[in-house]
């Protein structure tokens, strides 16, 4: 196991790494709303048996930076996600996502299919121009939700 940090356009994000860091081809362990890297360790570190596996905290959970200009927005973490996968030098990814990882990293294959290995989703849930309800609402906002702890640290 490898403990380490990226840091992609200015924010630091924590990652485990298990098996051969020169493989091109990595199980790639997104977690969802609250987690972190850790939610996968004792997965990720059966599959670095068999092959390499990846697990990051994303900007705003677990020991990642949260800066108050991130992009905390499904695009935005696909963005993080794509140029994180670039720096660890995978070029396939085999997908794994729990919960708000899911639409980050299914919109991150979309845009890049040929990236794309396979994909496995655990309680995620995609809907299409799905409009959040009001608490929802409420906590993705500046100074009321949960952004605001992204504005204070």
């Amino acid at each position: 196991m490898s403990e380490a940090s990226v840091i992609i356009d200015g924010v630091r994000s924590p990652l485990l790494e298990f098996g051969s860091p020169d493989l091109d081809e990595a199980a790639v362990f997104v977690h969802g709303n609250p987690g972190s890297s850790l939610d996968w360790e004792r997965l990720a570190r059966g599959v670095g048996e068999f092959g390499r596996a990846v697990a990051m905290d994303m900007p705003g959970f677990g020991a990642a930076d949260k800066p108050a200009n991130f992009d905390y927005s499904v695009p935005g973490y696909a963005r993080f996600l794509g140029r994180l996968l670039v720096e660890r030098r995978v070029q396939r990814a085999h997908l794994v996502m729990h919960n708000f990882g899911g639409p980050w990293g299914l919109a991150w294959a979309a845009a890049n299919p040929e990236a794309v290995a396979s994909v496995t989703c655990i309680n995620t849930g995609v809907l299409s121009r799905y409009r959040w309800h009001y608490l929802a609402r409420v906590w993705q906002t500046p100074l009321l939700g949960t952004k605001q702890s992204h504005i204070n640290q």
